[in-house]
């Protein structure tokens, strides 16, 4: 039995090749880009909180500065006790928000003792507060015990 050769319909040919149509490329495409701008959004996201995250940094070194002070002083010498938040000299500083750009942060601190065991331990605080443009009044409470050594 010998087979004879019939030429295909031209329907059949175009889906025998596995080409795509219109609306799958479409399709694919909106898809990508639902996604790309998924990916843009996270970016900018994070470059916010790597902001946020360079100026609480920087306001934890102010505040452990402060407090290695008042752990360096003498127990007479420190702020008086009960007397709520004492300010201290404002402290600028130099963050760097973005790669080779650089701001000038200033830093309100404050610090308050009380006596925990009196005449023999103290807890001291130090409060240091900043402006942000999205959140004014960040604030960041560093707290220790001194004791009497003298």
């Amino acid at each position: 039995m010998e087979r004879t050769w019939m030429p295909k319909r031209p329907a059949a040919r175009a889906a025998a090749r596995g080409g795509f149509t219109v609306i799958e490329v479409m399709a694919a495409l909106t898809i990508l880009a639902v996604g790309v701008l998924g990916l843009a959004l996270m970016q900018l996201h994070a470059m916010h909180g790597e902001r946020l995250g360079r100026n609480t940094t920087a306001a934890a070194l102010v505040a452990r500065d402060q407090m290695e002070r008042f752990m360096r002083m003498k127990w007479a010498d420190l702020p008086p006790v009960g007397g709520g938040w004492v300010a201290q000299a404002p402290v600028s500083t130099t963050v760097q928000s973005a790669p080779a750009n650089f701001v000038e942060q200033t830093f309100t601190v404050a610090a308050q003792v009380r006596d925990l065991t009196v005449g023999w331990t103290r807890q001291v605080d130090v409060r240091v507060t900043w402006n942000e443009p999205e959140r004014p009044n960040k604030t960041l409470v560093l707290s220790s015990i001194k004791y009497k050594q003298e």
